[in-house]
Protein backbone atom coordinates (compact mmCIF):
# COMPACT_ATOMS: atom_id res chain seq x y z
CA UNK A 1 0.00 0.00 0.00
CA UNK A 2 1.60 3.62 -0.80
CA UNK A 3 1.94 6.69 1.19
CA UNK A 4 -0.96 7.89 0.05
CA UNK A 5 -3.50 5.53 0.62
CA UNK A 6 -2.20 5.33 4.04
CA UNK A 7 -2.47 9.17 4.58
CA UNK A 8 -6.49 8.92 3.49
CA UNK A 9 -6.95 6.19 6.05
CA UNK A 10 -5.47 7.95 8.75
CA UNK A 11 -7.21 11.47 7.66
CA UNK A 12 -10.27 9.82 7.70
CA UNK A 13 -9.72 8.42 11.37
CA UNK A 14 -8.92 11.99 12.09
CA UNK A 15 -12.32 13.22 10.01
CA UNK A 16 -13.98 10.99 12.88
CA UNK A 17 -12.67 11.66 16.08
CA UNK A 18 -11.08 8.09 16.59
CA UNK A 19 -7.78 6.66 18.01
CA UNK A 20 -6.29 4.24 16.94
CA UNK A 21 -7.81 2.36 19.84
CA UNK A 22 -11.06 2.91 19.05
CA UNK A 23 -10.70 2.15 16.06
CA UNK A 24 -9.21 -1.27 16.29
CA UNK A 25 -12.29 -1.62 18.85
CA UNK A 26 -14.78 -0.62 16.64
CA UNK A 27 -13.81 -3.06 13.52
CA UNK A 28 -11.97 -6.12 16.11
CA UNK A 29 -8.77 -5.82 14.94
CA UNK A 30 -5.30 -5.00 16.94
CA UNK A 31 -4.63 -1.12 17.24
CA UNK A 32 -1.11 -2.56 15.47
CA UNK A 33 -2.53 -3.30 13.02
CA UNK A 34 -3.99 0.05 12.88
CA UNK A 35 -0.81 1.96 12.78
CA UNK A 36 0.96 -0.39 10.03
CA UNK A 37 -2.02 0.77 7.89
CA UNK A 38 -1.01 4.54 8.36
CA UNK A 39 2.37 3.81 8.50
CA UNK A 40 1.67 2.53 5.02
CA UNK A 41 3.59 -1.15 6.48
CA UNK A 42 0.52 -3.32 5.57
CA UNK A 43 -2.71 -3.35 3.69
CA UNK A 44 -6.51 -4.06 4.86
CA UNK A 45 -7.96 -6.94 3.46
CA UNK A 46 -11.59 -6.49 1.53
CA UNK A 47 -13.41 -7.19 4.66
CA UNK A 48 -11.50 -4.19 6.74
CA UNK A 49 -12.26 -2.51 3.79
CA UNK A 50 -15.60 -2.93 3.88
CA UNK A 51 -16.01 -2.48 7.14
CA UNK A 52 -14.25 0.98 7.17
CA UNK A 53 -16.37 2.03 4.50
CA UNK A 54 -19.57 1.24 6.29
CA UNK A 55 -17.76 2.97 9.69
CA UNK A 56 -16.42 6.30 7.57
CA UNK A 57 -19.64 6.76 5.18
CA UNK A 58 -17.64 6.44 1.73
CA UNK A 59 -17.39 4.30 -0.78
CA UNK A 60 -14.14 2.03 -0.82
CA UNK A 61 -13.22 3.62 -4.29
CA UNK A 62 -13.31 7.14 -2.59
CA UNK A 63 -11.76 5.93 0.80
CA UNK A 64 -8.53 4.79 -1.71
CA UNK A 65 -8.55 7.89 -3.63
CA UNK A 66 -5.76 10.49 -2.78
CA UNK A 67 -6.84 12.72 -4.35
CA UNK A 68 -9.45 15.32 -1.60
CA UNK A 69 -12.98 14.90 -2.00
CA UNK A 70 -14.97 17.94 -2.13
CA UNK A 71 -17.97 15.89 -0.78
CA UNK A 72 -15.65 14.80 2.50
CA UNK A 73 -14.33 18.07 3.21
CA UNK A 74 -15.92 17.93 6.83
CA UNK A 75 -16.01 15.52 9.04
CA UNK A 76 -18.52 12.08 8.31
CA UNK A 77 -21.30 11.75 10.90
CA UNK A 78 -21.73 8.91 12.19
CA UNK A 79 -24.98 9.52 14.72
CA UNK A 80 -27.97 7.10 13.89
CA UNK A 81 -29.74 9.62 11.93
CA UNK A 82 -27.03 10.02 9.07
CA UNK A 83 -26.58 6.27 9.05
CA UNK A 84 -30.31 6.11 8.42
CA UNK A 85 -30.00 8.70 5.59
CA UNK A 86 -27.09 7.02 3.51
CA UNK A 87 -28.74 2.87 4.72
CA UNK A 88 -30.27 2.87 0.72
CA UNK A 89 -26.91 2.56 -0.87
CA UNK A 90 -25.85 0.16 -3.43
CA UNK A 91 -23.49 -0.99 -0.54
CA UNK A 92 -23.18 -4.68 1.10
CA UNK A 93 -25.80 -4.55 4.64
CA UNK A 94 -23.40 -5.11 7.67
CA UNK A 95 -25.06 -6.08 11.20
CA UNK A 96 -24.56 -3.08 13.24
CA UNK A 97 -24.44 -2.65 17.38
CA UNK A 98 -25.44 0.26 19.17
CA UNK A 99 -22.59 1.52 21.48
CA UNK A 100 -23.43 3.88 25.06
CA UNK A 101 -22.79 6.94 23.08
CA UNK A 102 -25.34 6.31 20.93
CA UNK A 103 -23.01 5.97 17.69
CA UNK A 104 -23.19 3.13 15.54
CA UNK A 105 -20.89 0.55 13.34
CA UNK A 106 -20.30 -2.76 12.38
CA UNK A 107 -19.62 -5.51 13.90
CA UNK A 108 -16.16 -7.33 13.19
CA UNK A 109 -16.05 -9.35 10.16
CA UNK A 110 -12.49 -10.52 10.19
CA UNK A 111 -12.85 -13.67 11.54
CA UNK A 112 -15.58 -14.38 9.45
CA UNK A 113 -12.98 -13.33 7.00
CA UNK A 114 -10.16 -16.04 7.61
CA UNK A 115 -10.05 -18.62 5.10
CA UNK A 116 -11.37 -21.69 5.41
CA UNK A 117 -9.81 -24.80 7.92
CA UNK A 118 -9.48 -27.59 5.00
CA UNK A 119 -7.91 -29.66 7.41
CA UNK A 120 -10.38 -29.05 10.36
CA UNK A 121 -13.30 -29.78 7.44
CA UNK A 122 -11.16 -32.75 6.37
CA UNK A 123 -10.72 -34.13 10.05
CA UNK A 124 -13.78 -33.87 10.73
CA UNK A 125 -15.44 -35.78 7.58
CA UNK A 126 -13.16 -38.59 8.23
CA UNK A 127 -13.96 -38.91 12.24
CA UNK A 128 -17.79 -38.59 10.91
CA UNK A 129 -16.79 -41.76 8.36
CA UNK A 130 -15.40 -43.52 11.22
CA UNK A 131 -18.25 -43.20 13.43
CA UNK A 132 -20.55 -44.16 10.81
CA UNK A 133 -18.03 -47.58 10.22
CA UNK A 134 -18.51 -48.30 13.64
CA UNK A 135 -21.94 -47.69 14.04
CA UNK A 136 -22.39 -50.13 11.12
CA UNK A 137 -20.25 -52.44 12.41
CA UNK A 138 -22.47 -52.54 15.92
CA UNK A 139 -25.06 -53.25 13.56
CA UNK A 140 -23.41 -56.33 12.43
CA UNK A 141 -22.08 -57.39 15.17
CA UNK A 142 -25.76 -57.74 16.84
CA UNK A 143 -27.30 -59.68 14.17
CA UNK A 144 -24.55 -62.32 14.09
CA UNK A 145 -25.20 -62.28 18.00
CA UNK A 146 -28.95 -62.72 17.15
CA UNK A 147 -28.53 -65.21 14.22
CA UNK A 148 -26.25 -67.30 16.67
CA UNK A 149 -29.15 -66.67 19.35
CA UNK A 150 -32.05 -68.12 17.08
CA UNK A 151 -29.68 -71.19 16.03
CA UNK A 152 -29.37 -72.48 19.37
CA UNK A 153 -33.04 -71.80 20.13
CA UNK A 154 -33.39 -74.16 17.21
CA UNK A 155 -30.82 -76.35 18.21
CA UNK A 156 -32.09 -76.40 21.35
CA UNK A 157 -36.48 -76.75 20.01
CA UNK A 158 -35.44 -79.77 18.30
CA UNK A 159 -33.01 -81.48 20.75
CA UNK A 160 -35.95 -81.04 22.98
CA UNK A 161 -38.35 -82.54 20.71
CA UNK A 162 -36.10 -85.40 19.69
CA UNK A 163 -36.13 -86.47 23.25
CA UNK A 164 -40.09 -86.16 23.71
CA UNK A 165 -40.05 -88.48 20.72
CA UNK A 166 -38.12 -91.00 22.66
CA UNK A 167 -40.10 -90.86 25.17
CA UNK A 168 -43.44 -90.86 23.49
CA UNK A 169 -42.44 -93.44 21.04
CA UNK A 170 -40.28 -96.44 22.71
CA UNK A 171 -36.83 -97.46 20.48
CA UNK A 172 -37.52 -100.52 18.92
CA UNK A 173 -34.03 -101.19 19.66
CA UNK A 174 -34.41 -100.83 23.64
CA UNK A 175 -37.61 -102.20 23.59
CA UNK A 176 -38.71 -106.31 24.09
CA UNK A 177 -40.48 -107.81 21.09
CA UNK A 178 -43.52 -108.82 21.33
CA UNK A 179 -44.09 -112.46 20.43
CA UNK A 180 -47.37 -114.46 20.38
CA UNK A 181 -47.48 -115.57 23.90
CA UNK A 182 -46.97 -111.93 25.19
CA UNK A 183 -50.30 -111.09 23.46
CA UNK A 184 -52.03 -114.29 24.56
CA UNK A 185 -51.13 -113.68 28.34
CA UNK A 186 -54.33 -111.49 29.18
CA UNK A 187 -56.61 -113.45 27.37
CA UNK A 188 -54.96 -117.01 28.75
CA UNK A 189 -54.65 -116.14 32.47
CA UNK A 190 -58.66 -114.42 32.41
CA UNK A 191 -59.55 -117.84 30.99
CA UNK A 192 -57.64 -119.59 34.13
CA UNK A 193 -59.34 -117.57 36.19
CA UNK A 194 -62.83 -118.25 35.64
CA UNK A 195 -61.97 -121.92 35.31
CA UNK A 196 -60.66 -122.47 38.43
CA UNK A 197 -62.91 -120.09 39.77
CA UNK A 198 -65.70 -122.61 38.78
CA UNK A 199 -63.96 -125.26 40.92
CA UNK A 200 -62.80 -123.13 43.52
CA UNK A 201 -65.11 -120.50 44.32
CA UNK A 202 -63.99 -120.03 48.12
CA UNK A 203 -60.35 -120.32 47.22
CA UNK A 204 -58.11 -116.78 46.70
CA UNK A 205 -56.04 -119.22 44.37
CA UNK A 206 -57.19 -118.10 40.75
CA UNK A 207 -56.92 -114.51 41.78
CA UNK A 208 -53.00 -115.51 41.02
CA UNK A 209 -53.58 -115.76 36.94
CA UNK A 210 -55.02 -112.46 37.19
CA UNK A 211 -51.80 -110.88 38.91
CA UNK A 212 -49.62 -113.09 36.42
CA UNK A 213 -50.46 -110.58 33.64
CA UNK A 214 -48.99 -107.27 35.31
CA UNK A 215 -46.08 -109.45 36.29
CA UNK A 216 -45.08 -111.25 32.88
CA UNK A 217 -44.85 -107.57 31.23
CA UNK A 218 -43.16 -105.75 33.97
CA UNK A 219 -40.38 -108.92 34.22
CA UNK A 220 -39.75 -108.39 30.43
CA UNK A 221 -39.43 -104.95 31.07
CA UNK A 222 -36.89 -104.97 33.80
CA UNK A 223 -34.88 -107.64 32.43
CA UNK A 224 -34.47 -105.62 28.82
CA UNK A 225 -33.63 -102.05 30.47
CA UNK A 226 -31.60 -103.97 33.20
CA UNK A 227 -33.89 -101.92 35.97
CA UNK A 228 -35.49 -103.78 39.11
CA UNK A 229 -37.36 -100.70 39.67
CA UNK A 230 -39.58 -101.30 36.89
CA UNK A 231 -40.62 -104.82 38.16
CA UNK A 232 -43.86 -104.53 39.91
CA UNK A 233 -43.10 -105.90 43.49
CA UNK A 234 -46.27 -105.43 45.23
CA UNK A 235 -48.09 -107.31 42.75
CA UNK A 236 -45.91 -110.27 43.09
CA UNK A 237 -45.80 -109.84 47.12
CA UNK A 238 -49.99 -109.77 46.53
CA UNK A 239 -50.00 -112.96 44.24
CA UNK A 240 -47.59 -115.06 47.06
CA UNK A 241 -49.88 -114.15 49.71
CA UNK A 242 -53.47 -115.14 47.47
CA UNK A 243 -51.53 -118.26 46.16
CA UNK A 244 -50.95 -119.61 49.85
CA UNK A 245 -54.27 -119.32 50.82
CA UNK A 246 -56.93 -117.55 53.01
CA UNK A 247 -55.82 -120.05 55.79
CA UNK A 248 -52.17 -119.09 56.28
CA UNK A 249 -53.18 -114.95 56.18
CA UNK A 250 -51.91 -114.76 59.38
CA UNK A 251 -48.54 -115.30 58.94
CA UNK A 252 -47.94 -114.86 55.59
CA UNK A 253 -49.21 -110.98 55.75
CA UNK A 254 -46.29 -109.71 56.67
CA UNK A 255 -44.82 -110.19 53.36
CA UNK A 256 -46.06 -106.78 52.14
CA UNK A 257 -43.55 -105.42 54.93
CA UNK A 258 -41.01 -106.36 52.42
CA UNK A 259 -42.32 -104.20 49.74
CA UNK A 260 -40.65 -100.88 51.04
CA UNK A 261 -37.92 -103.07 52.19
CA UNK A 262 -36.89 -103.80 48.21
CA UNK A 263 -37.55 -99.96 46.59
CA UNK A 264 -35.33 -99.06 49.38
CA UNK A 265 -32.63 -101.46 49.35
CA UNK A 266 -32.03 -101.06 45.72
CA UNK A 267 -32.41 -96.90 46.03
CA UNK A 268 -29.71 -97.19 48.91
CA UNK A 269 -27.16 -99.92 46.75
CA UNK A 270 -27.25 -97.70 43.85
CA UNK A 271 -26.52 -94.37 45.85
CA UNK A 272 -23.88 -96.71 48.03
CA UNK A 273 -25.95 -94.74 51.40
CA UNK A 274 -27.19 -97.37 53.79
CA UNK A 275 -29.11 -94.65 55.40
CA UNK A 276 -31.56 -94.87 52.70
CA UNK A 277 -32.41 -98.21 53.41
CA UNK A 278 -35.68 -98.83 55.45
CA UNK A 279 -33.87 -100.69 58.51
CA UNK A 280 -37.08 -100.18 60.95
CA UNK A 281 -39.60 -101.39 58.57
CA UNK A 282 -36.88 -104.57 58.53
CA UNK A 283 -36.82 -104.89 62.59
CA UNK A 284 -40.80 -104.41 62.69
CA UNK A 285 -41.38 -107.53 59.69
CA UNK A 286 -38.62 -109.86 61.65
CA UNK A 287 -40.20 -109.41 64.79
CA UNK A 288 -43.75 -109.89 63.23
CA UNK A 289 -42.67 -113.22 61.54
CA UNK A 290 -41.22 -114.04 64.74
CA UNK A 291 -44.35 -113.61 66.99
CA UNK A 292 -46.69 -115.07 64.36
CA UNK A 293 -45.13 -118.25 64.61
CA UNK A 294 -45.28 -118.42 68.44
CA UNK A 295 -46.24 -115.74 71.50
CA UNK A 296 -43.06 -116.89 73.41
CA UNK A 297 -41.06 -114.15 70.48
CA UNK A 298 -43.06 -111.57 71.64
CA UNK A 299 -41.09 -110.67 74.69
CA UNK A 300 -38.19 -112.59 73.72
CA UNK A 301 -37.39 -110.47 70.73
CA UNK A 302 -38.61 -106.89 71.96
CA UNK A 303 -34.84 -105.73 72.06
CA UNK A 304 -34.43 -106.32 68.53
CA UNK A 305 -35.97 -102.25 67.79
CA UNK A 306 -33.04 -101.41 69.96
CA UNK A 307 -30.86 -101.74 66.80
CA UNK A 308 -32.59 -99.16 65.32
CA UNK A 309 -30.77 -96.16 66.36
CA UNK A 310 -27.49 -98.36 66.88
CA UNK A 311 -28.18 -98.99 62.67
CA UNK A 312 -28.18 -95.13 61.68
CA UNK A 313 -25.89 -93.39 64.66
CA UNK A 314 -22.92 -96.30 62.94
CA UNK A 315 -23.77 -95.55 59.59
CA UNK A 316 -24.15 -92.01 59.90
CA UNK A 317 -20.97 -91.68 61.12
CA UNK A 318 -19.15 -93.61 58.54
CA UNK A 319 -21.18 -91.83 55.82
CA UNK A 320 -19.28 -88.24 57.58
CA UNK A 321 -15.81 -89.86 57.44
CA UNK A 322 -15.86 -90.57 53.64
CA UNK A 323 -17.43 -86.68 52.92
CA UNK A 324 -14.60 -85.90 54.61
CA UNK A 325 -12.20 -88.39 53.54
CA UNK A 326 -13.41 -87.18 49.97
CA UNK A 327 -12.72 -83.00 50.82
CA UNK A 328 -9.14 -83.79 51.68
Amino acid sequence: MNIEIANRLHQLRKMNNLSQEELAEKIGISRQAVSKWERAESSPDTGNLILLSKLYGVSIDEMLKTEPNPHHSEAVSLKKDYYAKNSSTSQPHVPLTQSNDGEIYPQAYHKAQSPPNHQNAYGNAVSDFEKAITEIEGVEKFANDFEKTVSKIEKGVKKAGNEIDKLVTPSKKNSPRATLADKLIPLTMATLFLVFMSFMPHSSFPLVFLLYIPLHYTTKKAKNKKDPMLFCYPVFVAAIFFALGYGLMQYTWTLFLTIPLYYTAIAAFRKRNPLIFCYPVLVTYIYCSLISLSSWFAAATWPIFLTIPFYYVIFSHIMDEKKRNGKQ
